[in-house]
């Protein structure tokens, strides 16, 4: 178990209250003294946070409020050695506010006790299942139109200011109909079609929530960040305050598993490694077809490590002496066929994963001569392989609570090697260390006889391998 946090990482639980209109003049129910633990539960992947407290009562909460489900929970916290908010001036913990989703876990302890869990959502969760958008958007880029529909659809009432970011997107002039979407759906929807404003190659949005703010943004410009900390397992003991080595830039964690290595035929089945593309425009008649393969464009976007997750080494395949079928002549100069020709690498069988795209070249015409084109073959293959990506090398981390990380940060991990030291710096296993991002944490804030103890678990991932 982590060690109670001091110094620079500690936390402090200020307040956590149950808001309930059946409950007394205020509604307000202090939780803090049956309070057990407070798990946080953030994700790159995921649009909300989600929470759960476990708490130990006598008094029979769930009937004595009643607890029925939609009680707000408000829970403040403060880390004192840090401050309360980043330079930029956003609040490191924004007050977070939560609603109760169901009751689970129940339990009598003894015959005057019990505890129970609560399933927590955020309130733009709760503003997501409640709203409905049927509206059409016009000469907007898809990051003008994801923030439209954050502002008046999902911006909770209880943060101040955004305390996040949303990424500019390529084009400008965009043109969509919402059709009785949850603003989620349209949200994720408009991520699946962005390409960087940036970098027009990558098309990796995503759209999420931390405890500091909400965020579209995409992949690329997370993987460009700078990595100020290195995660290296080590002993508690070391450093039992985790100061010293924590002002340095090293986090010592008590448990670093590698909990993924990437999967051949899952990521050929997907497009990982390359993919086909046919569109049809059913105006003009037009059938077209274009190929991706992932070791010509691997250098066109940001990444983590500078090798891809495989080697693209020929290799006698009996399935390869029939060429790749080609359906269609090529999208433009950007389009290209490959054929097999029984020896090749992975990334020459384009006829792994066949998808197909309609095109409409008078979608929302307002003329005769208005032309629109859904740009399919920017994004669709290259999504697909690009967040394929992120289900390869996984790390499941235990450490010490840190209050300023957060999902989407970059950091470094120095894992050992099991062979014997030789010479200097072989006791590095090469291929797994090096930069990851941080796509989960879960915060563990328990309640010890008044004392707050804050740990994380952490899912690092990487897009390739070495460093």
């Amino acid at each position: 178990m982590a060690e109670k946090q001091l110094g620079l990482s500690e936390v402090k639980l200020k307040s956590v209250n149950l808001r309930s209109p059946l409950w007394n003049v205020d509604g307000r129910y202090d939780l803090i003294p049956h309070l057990r633990e407070l798990n946080i539960y953030e994700s790159i992947f995921s649009n909300s946070l989600t929470a759960n407290i476990t708490l130990d009562e006598a008094v029979n909460l769930p009937a004595r409020i009643p607890i029925v489900g939609e009680e707000r929970i408000e829970i403040n916290i403060e880390s004192p050695g840090m401050g309360d908010t980043f330079d930029d001036g956003t609040p490191i913990f924004n007050p977070l506010v939560m609603f109760v989703h169901k009751t689970v876990n129940q339990q009598l302890k003894t015959p005057q006790s019990q505890h129970f869990s609560l399933e927590l959502v955020s309130e733009q969760y709760l503003s997501n299942a409640h709203s409905r958008i049927s509206k059409s958007y016009k000469g907007m880029s898809y990051r003008d139109i994801a923030f439209d529909i954050w502002m008046n659809y999902l911006k909770p009432i209880t943060k101040q200011m955004l305390g996040g970011i949303f990424e500019h997107t390529e084009g400008r002039d965009r043109q969509c109909v919402i059709p009785n979407w949850t603003p989620y759906q349209a949200i994720n929807w408009l991520a699946k079609r962005s390409n960087s404003w940036k970098n027009p190659k990558a098309a990796n949005y995503v759209y999420y929530e931390t405890l500091t703010g909400d965020y579209f943004r995409s992949l690329n410009s997370l993987m460009s960040g700078k990595s100020n900390l290195i995660f290296t397992l080590e002993p508690a003991k070391v450093d039992p305050y985790k100061a010293e080595r924590f002002s340095g830039g090293i986090v010592p964690c008590e448990a670093i598993d590698i909990a993924h290595k990437p999967e051949l035929i899952k990521n050929i089945n997907r497009g990982a490694y390359c993919s086909k593309l046919i569109t049809h425009d059913i105006v003009t008649k037009k059938i077209r077809q274009v190929d991706y393969s992932l070791q010509e464009s691997w250098s066109d976007t940001e990444h983590l490590n500078e090798t891809p997750p495989i080697n693209f080494q020929k290799k006698p395949l009996n399935a390869a002496n029939q060429k790749n079928n080609s359906f269609a002549p090529s999208f433009g100069s950007e389009g290209y066929i490959v054929g097999g020709n029984g020896i090749g690498s992975v990334n020459q069988f384009s006829d792994s994963l066949v998808m197909f795209a309609p095109k409409h070249n008078q979608l929302f015409s307002e003329n005769s001569g208005h032309e629109y084109d859904n740009e399919v073959e920017k994004w669709k293959l290259q999504r697909n392989s690009q967040m394929s990506l992120f289900d390869g090398v996984k790390f499941n981390v235990q450490c010490g609570g840190i209050p300023l990380l957060r999902v989407g940060m970059c950091v470094d991990i120095h894992m050992m090697s099991p062979q014997k030291r030789g010479e200097h710096g072989s006791d590095e296993d090469k291929a797994l260390s090096g930069k990851c991002m941080v796509t989960a944490i879960r915060h563990v804030l328990s309640n010890q006889l008044g004392n707050t103890e804050y740990k994380m678990w952490l899912e690092l991932s990487k897009d390739g391998m070495g460093e």
